[in-house]
């Protein structure tokens, strides 16, 4: 007894053989890669919010950020991008 098989593509034989050893497809894949980068995004920001706290009043003045921009932006969740005026 003889089984249809369709004429694959070298993609789709690929991903056939991925999908018999159990490794994710590339929608998960995707998902996968698209959730680290944003969790490296959020991390980078809460870093960036970190320092923008400690920096001292004459130090703000000097890179010409008001210190109530600062202490505002600083006080902002992680997930929050940056206000585009925020400089004032």
């Amino acid at each position: 007894m003889s089984h249809f098989r369709p004429n694959l593509t070298a993609h789709d034989r690929h991903l056939q053989s991925e999908a018999s050893i159990g490794l994710p497809s590339p929608r998960w894949r995707l998902a996968f890669n698209t959730l680290v980068a944003t969790l490296r995004l959020w991390r980078h920001r809460r870093a960036q919010r970190r320092e923008l706290a400690r920096l001292d009043r004459r130090t703000l003045q000097d890179i010409g950020i008001a210190p109530g921009m600062a202490e505002y932006e600083a006080g902002q969740p992680f997930w929050r991008s940056l206000r585009d005026d925020w400089r004032g």
